[in-house]
């Protein structure tokens, strides 16, 4: 098994993806997948841009936070006995 660690340039390019394909098709799975890509910047050891660092560090506490609320959506709905028309929220 190989354990290096992939380019910084391909994990950025690689969250570039994950947000644009999230923003047009709003897959829930993209959601962790963009938090984890996040980390892995953030750790990634050729990571020594202020800039890009503190970007980063921002945008996981935000991605971090909306897998949150919907991982804690998913357990609530899923012990929700009540029809799943009446769980839908359309306002």
């Amino acid at each position: 098994m190989n354990n290096s660690k992939p380019e910084l340039d391909t994990l950025i390019a690689s969250l570039f993806y994950l947000m644009s394909r999230f923003a047009k098709k709003n897959e829930p799975g993209l959601v962790e997948a963009i938090s984890m890509h996040l980390q892995m910047v953030l750790e990634h050891p050729d990571s020594k841009s202020e800039a890009i660092l503190n970007t980063c560090r921002r945008l996981q506490c935000y991605w971090s936070s909306i897998y949150e609320n919907d991982s804690k959506q998913s357990l609530d709905t899923a012990h929700d006995n009540s029809p799943m028309w009446n769980r839908i929220n359309i306002h």
